[in-house]
């Protein structure tokens, strides 16, 4: 497999300064920190990925500010892909962020892209109403379909909440149909699970 350098960030939290910030960061400045590291490096990046919990608290507001703190993730001349996270709103991401019109606004935001011949794969996992967390079978259905479809490079998934125990047990997370996604992966060519929700890699 040829190199390959994507920039894996997660958990950003974006807030409107006189809101609910996250422990008090600075979104912003917490990430053109990064940004300019990622510069200094003078590195090839072919792709920016963001796990989920986009904004602290989902409001136009936040998404208002977290338009503004990506701009500095697209300074880097790399397209930029977005999952959501639990602290995130599916509506509210649609209508602020990706300005994405018609269909269902608060169902699943799912999709593929080809990364220089690596499809990325990108999960919903903020499950439906009443707290459930999880990837739906509509999701599932579509992934078994997706990686039936053999890419040179193989498949890369992107999903906020991991399906795997963590070192956090608090903020472990009880998914729905995990059994059916390790299914759904198994024997296929997927190079890897990005994921955040519990701030460490």
């Amino acid at each position: 497999m040829p190199d390959l350098t994507l920039l894996h960030l997660t958990d950003i939290h974006a807030a409107d300064p006189s809101g609910n910030t996250w422990l008090g960061q600075d979104a912003g400045a917490n990430l053109d920190r990064v940004v300019n590291v990622v510069k200094d490096l003078t590195i090839d990046i072919a792709a920016v990925l963001v796990s989920g919990d986009l904004v602290n608290e989902p409001s136009e507001a936040n998404y208002r500010v977290f338009n503004q703190v990506a701009k500095s993730l697209h300074s880097l001349g790399a397209p930029v892909h977005l999952a959501l996270g639990n602290h995130d709103d599916r509506a509210l991401f649609r209508q602020c962020v990706v300005g994405v019109e018609g269909g269902s606004p608060t169902g699943a935001y799912y999709y593929d892209e080809q990364i220089r011949n690596l499809r990325l794969i990108v999960l919903d996992t903020r499950g439906g109403t009443g707290g459930t967390i999880g990837v739906d079978d509509e999701q599932l259905d579509w992934l078994e379909r997706e990686l039936a479809e053999p890419t040179p490079l193989g498949s890369l998934v992107v999903m906020h909440h991991p399906p795997l125990p963590t070192a956090v047990p608090d903020l472990n997370a009880r998914l729905d149909n995990v059994a059916r996604l390790r299914r759904v992966l198994m024997d296929r060519e997927v190079r890897g699970i990005l994921c955040g929700h519990v701030h460490f890699t």
